[in-house]
């Protein structure tokens, strides 16, 4: 069995790896995938092609939308130096948060109490 992998950044079809197009509800932003009729959202007031729509554009692909299911997609694999950095962040956040309100300890993050130093 071939593992099915995805190279954009939005993500792809769980089914495939691939998108067939970007569809536009108001500033909201869907993928398709038109060979197995899914969808899947990646966000809102991303790309600017929204406003250069209109109603009548968004009520045509909401008609679309619905015609087809809402899945997660699956991502492509990070880079080395992707990854390098995701660690870095995570060791970032591990750390206490001075000033905001959050502690990190053994079980992860937490709200400080109220009068707990931070560190």
């Amino acid at each position: 069995m071939t593992e099915i992998t995805a190279e954009e950044y939005f993500g792809g079809c769980p089914h495939c790896g691939q998108y067939s197009d970007c569809l536009n509800v108001n500033r909201s932003h869907w993928m398709t995938c038109d060979e197995h009729r899914v969808r899947w959202w990646i966000g809102s007031n991303l790309f600017s092609s929204w406003r250069h729509e209109d109603e009548v554009t968004w009520a045509k692909n909401i008609l679309v939308l619905e015609e087809y299911s809402e899945v997660e997609p699956i991502f492509p694999e990070p880079s080395e130096v992707e990854k390098r950095q995701m660690a870095e962040r995570e060791a970032e956040f591990r750390r206490v948060d001075k000033g905001f309100g959050v502690c990190s300890g053994p079980n992860g993050i937490r709200a400080k109490k109220w009068g707990e130093p931070p560190f």
